[in-house]
Parts: structure tokens; C-alpha cells; sequence
């Protein structure tokens, strides 16, 4: 069977995944994602000030509906990972510049290729639940069916958000826009739609 569009657009994450990986190497890849998880992990403390700022300077004056509270969830969410991310990246460089020289060239670039490979990935999952929020319609199943990777793509943006509803699970308001994510996506199933021949799974 021929790839189609979606299936390239899928290898081009990855590739490029590959490409920063090798290019950054093991250890910058294991310390942004470090970064990353530590962020995540302080997130409960930074959203409550991330959500008062966005309402004193933006949310507070578009009114209140149900587009604008899913914005509003995101972009929180999105925020208050995103600024102590910054803040560790820059506090952690100098300690991550002295390891880097500790550590055998080879085998750092090469398992950074694997690293930055699977970021890519996860970058098209992103990707499809972003559609799926953004569209909510059925994505048609004869691109499901021509498409080597759809379906796997799908299924691990199930799991994806699966993850991020367990993570998030303490805080009511970026629970709720899990939720919303996990109905966009559930949605958004192209095995809800016709199949390739025309009749209804």
C-alpha cells in the first residue's frame, strides 16, 4: 500500500526528531525533558498564579463562554509549564555544560537520535489532538484506511491523553480541559465514519 500525505507528515516529525536528537545529542535531549518533568511536577503551584495573571490581563475581559474556558484551560496549562521550564533551563545550563564534557561523544549523539525520534512522534500525537479540538468532525476513515500510521498515531494520542487526565487529576480546572480533549478526540475516532467502501463501521 502507498503512503499517503498524513504518513509523510508523520516520517517529517520523526525525521526531524532524529535530526535535533543527533544534532543535540543524549544529554541535552535527557536535560530539556528533565526540565520538562520537573515543570509538570511544580505545575500545581505555578497554575494558581499563571491563571490570576491571565485573568487580570486577558480572560477577564472576553467575557465567559464555553470556547473561551477551554482557551482559558489551555493556555494556563500551557503557561504554567512553559515558564518553569524556562527558568530551570536557565539555572541548570551551567551544571549540564560540566557533565556534557564528562560523557563519551559517540554514545551521546546516537541515543539522542532515538530520543529526539520518539519527541517527534509525540509531536504528531500533539498534533492530531489538536485537530481533533480544533475540528471536532470525524476525521473521514478513507484517509484512515490509505494511511499506514493514522491508526497508530490515533490510538497513542488515546493514550497520550489518558496520561495527562492522571497526571492532571488533582487540579478540577485542567481536569476539565482534559476532558474536553479526551471528548474532541473520542470524536474524532475515524473508525466512527464510513469505511472505504462506503458503508458504516
Amino acid at each position: 500500500m502507498e503512503w499517503n500525505l498524513i504518513d509523510w507528515g508523520v516520517v517529517g516529525l520523526v525525521s526531524l526528531g532524529l535530526i535535533f536528537g543527533l544534532l543535540w545529542g543524549t544529554l541535552r535531549m535527557l536535560f530539556l525533558a528533565f526540565c520538562v518533568v520537573i515543570a509538570l511536577l511544580i505545575q500545581p503551584i505555578t497554575q494558581p498564579v499563571t491563571g490570576d495573571l491571565l485573568d487580570q490581563f486577558v480572560f477577564g475581559r472576553l467575557g465567559d463562554n464555553s470556547q473561551i474556558a477551554l482557551m482559558r484551560s489551555g493556555s494556563i496549562l500551557v503557561l504554567s509549564i512553559f515558564m518553569p521550564f524556562v527558568i530551570l533551563s536557565l539555572v541548570l545550563a551551567w551544571p549540564f555544560n560540566v557533565l556534557k564534557k564528562r560523557v563519551n561523544p559517540f554514545i551521546n549523539y546516537i541515543f539522542g537520535a532515538g530520543i529526539g525520534g520518539a519527541i517527534g512522534f509525540m509531536l504528531a500525537c500533539g498534533g492530531l489532538i489538536l485537530y481533533a479540538v480544533a475540528s471536532k468532525e470525524q476525521i473521514r476513515y478513507r484517509i484512515y484506511c490509505e494511511s499506514q500510521l493514522t491508526p497508530l498515531v490515533y490510538d497513542s494520542s488515546q493514550v497520550v491523553v489518558r496520561f495527562m487526565l492522571d497526571l492532571f487529576g488533582n487540579s478540577q480546572d485542567m481536569q476539565r480541559f482534559v476532558l474536553d480533549l479526551e471528548l474532541a478526540l473520542a470524536q474524532a475516532d475515524p473508525r466512527l465514519a464510513t469505511t472505504c467502501q462506503g458503508t458504516t463501521v
